[in-house]
């Protein structure tokens, strides 16, 4: 049996936009300004496809007889407090989700997330306590906010079909991150869509991401990001503006 599903999510995540030391402009070399794109990526694209399959997830074991839930992976990490309410072990610390009494996968279900934190890391800088409201608009098609304590902001388009051998689709992603010190980073995936599979949770991702950073409206620093998944490999290819 197989389904195709449309996720429109929005996220906001916790970064440091800073590329310059002091008050003035300091030139970069390309291994930081590498490892600022990388965090990007694996952030906003690799975490928030992680997040949005662990959703799935959960919400396909909530539909699970106490029988079946007993031989689910997340047996023992998805407690019901109430009929309202999820705690989600992660770790060292617990998400909570509110459901509404709903299923995602019902039109007009609205689901409140705390705390929650992707397989991935919500942060490259440093662990995110996030919020975020989850709306299923209508069969097949959700909008997610995410937010953490700072200004970033994340959209997300998913088209996704899935299987009993894994799930495959595409994804669009568009959005910037705001620094204390005034940086702006803008990104987006440039052409064509990102396309995804995973498989027994190995991923490929085949895309490209465009990181513009800002200070004072003024372009400052480009990255490029090529990806492409070879086996369940994600290969990921630079090009920087130093």
């Amino acid at each position: 049996m197989k389904r195709t599903i449309l996720y429109i999510a929005a996220a906001l995540s916790v970064f440091s936009c800073k590329v310059e030391d002091g008050y003035y402009y300091r030139q970069l070399d390309s291994d930081r300004l590498e490892k600022y794109a990388e965090g990007i990526y694996l952030s906003y694209v690799c975490g928030e496809l992680d997040m949005m399959m662990r959703l799935l997830d959960i919400d396909h074991f909530i539909s699970l007889s106490p029988e079946e839930q007993r031989e689910s992976p997340l047996a023992g990490k998805v407690f019901h407090v109430d009929g309202n309410t999820l705690v989600i072990e992660q770790g060292f610390s617990e998400a909570r989700i509110s459901t509404g009494g709903k299923r995602l996968l019902e039109t007009g279900a609205g689901w409140t997330v705390e705390n929650f934190c992707s397989d991935m890391g919500c942060s490259y800088l440093q662990p995110s306590l996030l919020y975020g409201e989850v709306a299923c608009k209508e069969e097949g098609v959700w909008e997610i906010l995410m937010r953490t304590s700072d200004s970033s902001e994340c959209v997300m388009e998913i088209t996704m079909t899935s299987d009993d051998v894994g799930r495959t689709g595409k994804f669009t992603v568009s959005g910037h991150e705001i620094s204390s010190d005034g940086y702006r980073s803008v990104f987006s995936n440039t052409g064509d869509a990102f396309s995804y599979s995973i498989i027994s949770g190995s991923s490929d991702i085949t895309g490209i991401l465009s990181i513009d950073i800002y200070c004072r409206g003024l372009l400052k620093d480009w990255c490029v990001i090529t990806c492409r998944g070879e086996a369940g490999n994600n290969i990921v290819d630079y090009k920087v503006s130093r």
